[in-house]
C-alpha cells in the first residue's frame, strides 16, 4: 500500500460549527475515509458522545483506526460498508437515533493518487474505480460488457458530457482493437474524437460518469438522504458536501422539499396534501470554501456544504 498521507478536510470549521449541536450526542460520518472531519468531530465531542465512521476503502479505515485511537479509545465504531446501509447498521448496534450526519462525497487525495485504483487519468492504471475492491464490478468489466448507447446514456446523464456518444463509440472501438483496459487508454479513447481547449474536461466527465455508475453513487445518495427523516433526532444536523451539480442538485432538491409545508399544486386554493415538513434549511444558500482554504487546498474549489436540522 502507497504512504497514505494526512488528508485535508474541507469546510471542517463549518461542519464543525453546524453539525456538532450536541457533545453528548452520537454523530454518523458515512464517508469517514482517511479521517479528517472524524478527527476533529471526535474532539469535539464529551466522553458520553459517540462517533460512528463508515467507508467503502478498507484501507482508509485501517488508518483512521489507527488515527482516531491516538483521541479516544472508547467513543468511535469504524464499519466497512457503504453508507447508503447506515439505518441497516445502526440498527445492529441497538441505536435508534443520531443527533447528526455527515456525508462528504468527494474522493480522497489517497484514492485519486494510487494508479492501482483506477481513479485519475493522470496516472496509468487498471479500470478499476470501485470503492470497494472487494465487492461489485471493476470499470473494466462494465465498459466492456455495456452496449454502445448504453454507454452515451450513462457519459450523458453522469458526465454531462456534449460528445457522449461521439466518445462511447470511440470507447467501443478500443474495446474491438483490444486497447481499453487502463486508465490511459480510457483517456487517450476520449483525446481521440474530443477537440479544443477544453478536451481534458471532457476525459474528467467521462472518468466521473463510469466511476458514479458503477459505485451507484446517486442511488446510495438518494437512499440515505430519505433515511435521514427516521433516524435523526429533532434538532439534529444533517450536512452534505458535493462537489458537482449532480450530487448538489439531489441534495438541494432534498432540503427545499423536505422544508416545505405543502406540496399541493399552485392551481389548487386549499391545501390537500397533509405534507408535513421534516427539516429546516440551516443555510439559505451553500456554503463553499473561501478563497484561502482553495489556495490551500485546490481540491476544495469546487466542494458545496448544505445544512439541515430536523425538526
Amino acid at each position: 500500500m502507497p504512504e497514505i498521507h494526512p488528508h485535508v478536510p474541507i469546510l471542517v470549521n463549518d461542519v464543525l460549527e453546524h453539525l456538532v449541536t450536541n457533545p453528548n450526542g452520537i454523530y454518523l460520518d458515512g464517508t469517514v475515509g482517511f479521517g479528517g472531519h472524524a478527527s476533529h468531530i471526535l474532539k469535539k465531542l464529551s466522553p458520553d458522545g459517540l462517533l460512528i465512521g463508515m467507508d467503502c476503502d478498507s484501507d482508509a479505515l485501517s488508518y483512521t483506526t489507527e488515527r482516531l485511537s491516538k483521541i479516544s479509545q472508547n467513543n468511535f465504531k469504524l464499519i466497512h460498508n457503504n453508507f447508503r446501509y447506515y439505518p441497516e447498521i445502526l440498527k445492529k448496534l441497538k441505536i435508534n437515533k443520531i443527533d447528526g450526519l455527515l456525508l462528504d462525497l468527494g474522493m480522497s487525495s489517497y484514492e485519486l493518487d494510487t494508479p492501482d485504483r483506477g481513479f485519475s487519468f493522470n496516472s496509468n492504471g487498471p479500470l478499476d474505480m470501485r470503492f470497494d475492491i472487494s465487492k461489485g464490478m471493476a470499470a473494466m468489466d462494465y465498459i466492456h460488457s455495456e452496449s454502445e448507447a448504453g454507454l452515451a446514456k450513462v457519459i450523458k446523464s453522469y458526465g454531462e458530457e456534449r460528445y457522449a456518444k461521439k466518445i462511447a463509440n470511440s470507447i467501443v472501438q478500443c474495446i474491438k482493437a483490444g486497447k481499453m483496459s487502463t486508465t490511459y487508454d480510457l483517456r487517450e479513447a476520449v483525446l481521440s474524437v474530443v477537440w479544443g481547449q477544453h478536451r481534458l474536461k471532457s476525459v474528467s466527465r467521462v472518468f466521473q460518469a463510469i466511476r458514479i455508475k458503477i459505485n451507484d453513487e446517486l442511488e446510495s445518495l438518494s437512499i440515505s438522504l430519505i433515511n435521514a427523516e427516521g433516524m435523526i433526532n429533532i434538532h439534529g444536523r444533517l450536512a452534505v458536501i458535493s462537489f458537482h451539480s449532480l450530487e448538489d442538485r439531489i441534495v438541494k432538491k432534498f432540503i427545499q422539499r423536505s422544508s416545505l409545508s405543502c406540496i399541493c399544486p399552485k392551481e389548487i386554493p386549499i391545501c390537500v396534501c397533509n405534507q408535513i415538513p421534516t427539516f429546516n434549511k440551516v443555510n439559505r444558500k451553500a456554503i463553499i470554501p473561501s478563497s484561502g482554504e482553495i489556495s490551500h487546498n485546490p481540491r476544495a474549489r469546487s466542494a458545496k456544504l448544505r445544512l439541515a436540522e430536523r425538526i
